[in-house]
């Protein structure tokens, strides 16, 4: 019978084998692709045309770097603390706080699973 530690250890060697084999750059776009699909008909998929992005540069093309602020204005700030496919599918249930050390006020930032 083999002991708990060694079948740990024989499955931690096991993932790090597959994850040393995975392509970073390649498992990234794959990421961020099933994110886009899943978040296409939320308020910001649909104003960003997320149903037609199908590589990085679409993402890049149709999606600005935006501020904290800016997301606030634009998409959060009028429903929260009530956000429901606004960013992402379904309803935020929780909020990280920032502590407030840049601008001197907390933010809020939605969290999903």
């Amino acid at each position: 019978m083999i002991g708990a530690t060694a079948l740990l250890r024989q499955i931690a060697r096991r993932r790090k084998r597959r994850l040393d084999n995975q392509n970073a750059i390649a498992e990234q776009k794959r990421v961020l692709l099933r994110m886009v699909r899943k978040a296409r008909d939320t308020k910001f998929g649909r104003d960003h045309d997320f149903a037609n992005i199908k590589s990085v540069a679409d993402f890049q093309a149709r999606v600005p770097l935006r501020r904290f602020e800016d997301m606030w204005d634009d998409y959060w700030g009028a429903d929260f603390p009530i956000l429901r496919d606004v960013s992402w599918p379904g309803l935020i249930n929780y909020f990280a706080t920032t502590s407030g050390t840049t601008s001197g006020a907390s933010k809020f930032i939605p969290v999903t699973n």
